[in-house]
């Protein structure tokens, strides 16, 4: 991590009344307590438009990966959400 990740970091700790500088530990802390019913619960509340943001779900799965052809395959989620239309 470079010094100026490692000072925005901090800063954003201070910004947020993180003063034990834990921030990252308390988020891991949190997301190891999801239940997959508020995961769930999230996603509706999303689908519904109840709620703004977004949702990228990843897993590993216990199978290899599979062979698929170049054009289906999803390497670059950013270029995805880029490329994808919103419809209302």
């Amino acid at each position: 991590m470079s010094l100026s990740m490692k000072s925005q970091r901090l800063w954003v700790s201070l910004g947020t009344q993180d003063l034990t500088f834990n921030r990252n530990e308390q988020l891991a802390d949190c997301i190891g307590k999801l239940t997959f019913e508020d995961i769930q619960a999230f996603g509706e509340q999303l689908a519904n438009r109840e709620l703004f943001g977004e949702l990228v779900l990843y897993a590993p799965g216990k199978f290899g990966p599979m062979d698929t052809p170049e054009e289906h395959t999803l390497s670059d989620i950013a270029g995805f959400k880029m490329g994808t239309e919103y419809f209302d």
